[in-house]
């Protein structure tokens, strides 16, 4: 989550570099999930590749295509193991039948904690 919220904070500075060389704007819309993954080298001797597979890759690939221009959504997984939401503020939340997933899930688009 911290690495999203740098990620979109850097996005301004990115477009100033590629305004230099007339290049056009990029905007990124981030989503984030959590659960068990199967990590590692996946092939064989002459052709292998490192590589991650599981539900929850899905999963977090379809929240991510729901994500619009400098957005970052989260899922119930992430905001439960963020302390609560402690570092982070919920802007909204909605609810989505991502395709693949069999229940409605609940999307939290998020911005940093307010500092006090």
């Amino acid at each position: 989550v911290n690495c999203a919220f740098e990620m979109q904070a850097r996005m301004p500075s990115v477009n100033r570099e590629l305004k230099k060389q007339n290049l056009p704007d990029l905007a990124m819309g981030i989503g984030i999930h959590a659960g068990q993954v199967v990590v590692g080298n996946i092939g064989s001797d002459t052709r292998a590749k490192y590589g991650v597979v599981g539900p929850a890759v899905n999963t977090t690939s379809r929240i991510q295509e729901q994500a619009r221009k400098g957005q970052i959504l989260i899922s119930d997984a992430v905001l439960d193991k963020t302390a609560q939401g402690k570092d982070l503020q919920v802007k909204t939340s909605f609810p989505v039948d991502l395709k693949g997933v069999d229940q409605i899930m609940t999307l939290y688009a998020i911005e940093p904690a307010k500092s006090v």
